[in-house]
């Protein structure tokens, strides 16, 4: 019950910190292209005992949104996609649905390339919610037309 209690106050507090910025409105793009997702922490990203790694929402190759649960612990991950879609607008989202639990606080960076050249960015604070609780929040966007 201590552990869920944690999540949920770690879910509200995540929902009162996020920080998003986009470096460019105008991605107009042709189809195919390279879509490429980075997230870089300043601290290793670990999966508690009896845990799950952590979803990140992104948009797949045919421009729909995938949960990746991949990122299991570390300091870095990235995904790169080859979009075919020619579906308008796309969104391009980085975003954590679930906690990145980590080891100490620091900041927590995502980035979003398209064709190699960096879109969106943010860096965001990693909370501490006391002994080995530390989270963090990724959430930023871009938009292709």
């Amino acid at each position: 019950m201590k552990y869920l209690i944690l999540i949920f106050f770690a879910l509200f507090c995540n929902s009162c910190s996020k920080k998003e910025t986009t470096i460019t409105t105008n991605n107009t793009v042709k189809s195919p292209f390279t879509l490429k997702y980075e997230i870089i922490s300043s601290s290793d990203i670990y999966v508690p005992t009896g845990g799950v790694g952590a979803d990140i929402n992104i948009v797949n190759g045919t421009g729909q949104s995938e949960i990746k649960n991949d990122f299991i612990s570390g300091k870095t991950w990235s995904y790169t996609v080859n979009v075919t879609s020619t579906q308008r607008p796309i969104i391009c989202r980085l975003i954590n649905t679930s906690t990145l639990w980590t080891k100490s606080t620091g900041t927590i960076t995502g980035n979003i390339y398209i064709n190699g050249t960096l879109k969106a960015t943010a860096t965001n604070p990693i909370s501490s919610l006391g002994a080995n609780y530390n989270y963090a929040v990724i959430s930023l966007q871009t938009f292709i037309y």
